[in-house]
């Protein structure tokens, strides 16, 4: 055996997980921070890029998904530190912070508000969500996707 990892099945995995947690009727509340050059960053090339793309916009038509871009005239923030997560449990609010070969699960309340604090300075610098659809959908087009719907 190679101990190569199965693509296929982490795939498929991942795509049900994003289906449970995305749901319009079970999904939680999903507030997101995108920063504009992952909009721009060509992975996969074109057709995957506007199907990402479309995604974003669709995404961000339920009530449950909120997606803000972050546009590069922000210039330097806080969030270009890494990306996280907050997570709002039954009883408690935990945190998670994205490293390159793994993360850290944050559980220390005093560490997990001052993520807080830095997603409200992050959200300060991010367009509404009527501006970051126009500029999703601009970038879109010149993918040659569909325009704003």
């Amino acid at each position: 055996m190679s101990g190569a990892p199965d693509v296929e099945a982490a795939l498929v995995a991942r795509m049900v997980r994003q289906k449970a947690l995305l749901s319009p009727t079970h999904g939680p509340m999903l507030i997101v921070l995108l920063d504009e050059n992952a909009l721009h960053r060509p992975i996969g090339g074109p057709k995957v890029m506007a199907e990402q793309l479309q995604r974003l916009l669709d995404l961000g038509r339920s009530s449950k998904v909120i997606i803000r871009v972050i546009p590069r005239t922000a210039g330097a923030y806080v969030g270009l530190n890494g990306p996280f997560q907050i997570m709002t449990l039954n009883s408690r609010d935990i945190a998670y912070i994205g490293a390159f070969h793994g993360g850290r699960l944050v559980e220390i309340p005093s560490e997990v508000r001052e993520l807080s604090m830095d997603f409200e300075r992050i959200g300060a610098k991010a367009l509404s969500e009527e501006d970051s659809r126009v500029l999703i959908a601009q970038v879109l087009e010149g993918y040659g996707g569909p325009q704003l719907a």
